[in-house]
């Protein structure tokens, strides 16, 4: 099923970054996604993942945008 047919919308986005050079994106947007990070990053990010399934990383970060 897609984004749409589920009720989301497509302007909905997730950032994701990994170092501080991400740090400036993440201080103006919500919903980040820290996907092995560093330091700074993981604390400015909504979540945080570190691992090497990204799938993991992606459920995280989809649930950030579903309806509630």
């Amino acid at each position: 099923m897609n984004g749409a047919a589920e009720g989301r919308s497509w302007i909905a986005a997730w950032p994701t970054g990994d170092s501080f050079s991400d740090a400036p994106l993440f201080k103006h947007m919500t919903n980040t996604v820290a996907v092995n990070g560093d330091e700074t990053i993981a604390e400015l990010a909504t979540v945080h993942y570190t691992g090497s399934r990204l799938l993991e990383a992606y459920l995280m970060a989809r649930d950030l945008i579903k309806p509630r």
